[in-house]
């Protein structure tokens, strides 16, 4: 268990999440949790370091637009057929797949744990190839069936013919009286004119739809009922050739959709690690040193969500395994509890830190806080009862490898009262061998 709600490690999480690219990555960092064995947090800040490495060099990584493929890997699964933006759209990700295993190929010297990502990325060229070929800009290319443009010049010349009969009626002297209004309205795939209802049986035409007060009729004329007849009918079979190669194509997807989910989870992960580097080069963070033996060393570090924050030193060793902080309030006593909660969280969770120097971080196997206001109104528990319930949590759990930060203990009840019981829970805490700050 990590409890870093009150240490505010939530808002550093939303920060990192901004720097992501897709949609999956930035909820991905929400909700991952923090490594809490020496082994992984160690393999999360050298990940760390090889993309800090990239972006101090200037090294520009090719990376997916900012669209979510998973909802349209979603629709393929599901038996959907994509359409053309967002068959374009699996076309990128195939495109930007292939890129990035040659960008990182070429780095492997310098970043070889993220190179080893791209290793087992798969490249679907054929598909790529096959995708790009058949879509341009958003529509089916003219390229990708040998009739379809022919059927789309009929369409456009269809459509003109249509436009300019109805233009002749429009200038015409005869029809001049009839017209409610000089232009050309569209009504369901019915080019129409908008005719005086008193004269509706007098101009040729079938009535297609009437105004509210039926002033006006809107009248099909009969000189392009033909045309527009056949112009729905170069369009239907438009519409069936394109379908069946988005079908196609949809169908090709499917069957490599394993690939592309594997590819994806894979991406995603390359881009928590870009965000992590990127939010620790905007704080100007260095590389933490981690430990096993409970020791910990800030050497000014600040606060990462104050603005020009009071940088923090502290040493705490197995031979002073807490620390207790006095002083006026305002004094900046509850911010170094979050400060040296945030040391750890981060640097569990694969970030550089904010300090002057470099820091030495145990890994932890949880964080337990007391911070605050833990009145509970739902079940009717006084501020002292609600801190001496988590209190009681905290002990009951709390080992060698615990962080434990106490604000105000005991502050709730009768000073006497509360000192005592403050100090047999800091003993208690410290025989189980926790590194303990308390305010």
């Amino acid at each position: 268990m990590n409890n870093t709600d009150e240490i505010e490690f939530s808002r550093v999480r939303k920060l990192v999440s901004h720097y992501a690219v897709s949609p999956e990555a930035k909820d991905k960092i929400l909700i991952q949790p923090l490594a809490t064995k020496l082994v992984k947090a160690t393999a999360l800040l050298d990940e760390t370091a090889e993309m800090v490495w990239i972006l101090n060099h200037g090294l520009h990584i090719p990376f997916i637009s900012s669209d979510a493929l998973t909802p349209i890997l979603n629709k393929v699964k599901k038996g959907f057929i994509l359409n053309p933006a967002e068959l374009e759209q699996v076309a990128d990700f195939i495109r930007v797949t292939r890129l990035l295993v040659r960008f990182f190929n070429k780095q492997r010297n310098t970043t070889p744990i993220i190179a080893s990502y791209c290793d087992t990325l798969t490249i679907l060229d054929t598909l790529e190839s096959e995708i790009y070929n058949a879509i341009e800009r958003g529509q089916v290319s003219d390229n990708a069936d040998k009739d379809l443009a022919k059927l789309r010049q009929r369409s456009n010349k269809l459509s003109t013919n249509i436009q300019n009969t109805l233009q002749k009626y429009l200038q015409s002297k005869k029809y001049q009286t009839m017209l409610q209004d000089y232009q050309i309205i569209q009504k369901d795939n019915h080019y129409t004119l908008p005719i005086k209802a008193s004269f509706k049986h007098t101009f040729g035409g079938s009535i297609i739809d009437h105004s509210n007060n039926g002033n006006t009729v809107f009248i099909e004329p009969t000189k392009i009922v033909h045309l527009t007849q056949e112009k729905a009918t170069v369009e239907n079979q438009i519409y069936l050739i394109e379908s069946q190669i988005l079908g196609d194509l949809s169908a090709k997807i499917y069957q490599e959709l394993s690939q592309l989910e594997a590819n994806l989870n894979i991406i995603i992960d390359l881009d928590c690690i870009l965000a992590r580097a990127k939010y620790s080069q905007s704080i100007n963070g260095k590389r933490p040193l981690l430990n096993e033996q409970n020791q910990l060393q800030l050497n000014e570090m600040r606060h990462p969500l104050l603005s020009n924050p009071v940088p923090l030193s502290l040493n705490l060793d197995s031979s002073k395994r807490g620390l207790i902080i006095t002083g006026p309030n305002a004094g900046g006593k509850t911010v170094t509890l979050k400060t040296a909660g945030l040391a750890i969280a981060m640097a569990e969770f694969g970030l550089f830190l904010p300090s002057s120097g470099i820091c030495s971080i145990p890994v932890m196997t949880a964080i337990y806080t007391s911070i605050g206001d833990h009145q509970d109104l739902d079940n009717s528990l006084s501020t002292f009862s609600a801190e001496m319930k988590q209190m009681s949590y905290i002990v009951q759990h709390a080992t060698k490898y615990s962080l434990i930060l106490l604000d105000e203990l005991g502050s709730g009840t009768d000073p006497n009262e509360g000192a005592a019981l403050a100090i047999a829970l800091l003993q208690t805490l410290q025989l189980k061998g926790s590194l303990i700050l308390a305010t």
